[in-house]
């Protein structure tokens, strides 16, 4: 999260102090059972089928060769 958003995960919001690690959940299971006690969804959202028909009506799809 740091290297990619600059956003330190272990710097409190509120008062900018230093959190501690209790624990790292690994068990898909237990992972599961936490996050479904919390009232959080456990599953990815389904996915969306794919946009079509991203040119407009009536333009033929441009060929290869004409993108360059």
């Amino acid at each position: 999260m740091h290297r990619v958003f600059a956003l330190d995960v272990l710097e409190c919001p509120r008062c900018g102090g230093r959190r501690k690690l209790i624990a790292v959940i690994t068990d898909p299971v237990v992972i599961v059972a936490f996050l479904d006690s919390l009232g959080v969804p456990s599953r990815a959202p389904p996915m969306a089928p794919a946009r079509q028909g991203h040119l407009p009506k009536g333009d033929p799809d441009p060929s290869w060769a004409e993108l360059g």
